[in-house]
């Protein structure tokens, strides 16, 4: 049986959550993102009352790719945040690993690119920023995983 070491992304190979700072820094370089904060607001005050799940509310979150020029927005994201993956992680003897994580595939897949990940499981949205099947979060990670 092969061994292989497993990783969270965000808060664990970064100090920070990527998707929510990405939603963040898109919100400070192109502000016209902001037009989608009251449909977002509402997604998130229907989960806090328990009328649609987590997954749900997320299809909202990143609703605003379509108004950004995505790639170039990643890839700026990375270049000003690279720096902080932890030393740990650069520096650790790299066996068979497994990066994990909720946060979206369109943002991930350009760090994974960077640092050699040998596979990433991580949160599929399409061309709309909209989640494709479940968020890759708590149980979900699991099955994905498994697969």
């Amino acid at each position: 049986m092969q061994e292989i070491d497993i990783y969270d992304f965000d808060k664990t190979i970064i100090p920070f959550d990527s998707g929510s700072l990405f939603a963040l820094y898109c919100a400070v370089h192109y502000p016209w993102v902001l037009i989608c904060l009251p449909v977002i607001s509402i997604a998130g005050l229907l989960m806090l009352l328990k009328i649609i799940n987590f997954t749900a509310f997320k299809k909202t979150c990143f609703m605003f790719v379509p108004l950004i020029p995505l790639k170039k927005a990643v890839k700026k994201f990375w270049d000003k945040h690279e720096h902080e993956v932890y030393e740990w992680f650069l520096e650790k003897e790299k066996r068979n690993y497994v990066v994990i994580s909720a946060s979206p595939d369109f943002l991930l897949n350009e760090i994974s690119e960077r640092l050699s990940f040998h596979h990433l499981i991580c949160t599929k949205h399409n061309k709309n920023g909209i989640i494709i099947g479940e968020n890759s979060r708590d149980e979900e990670k699991v099955v994905r995983f498994k697969k």
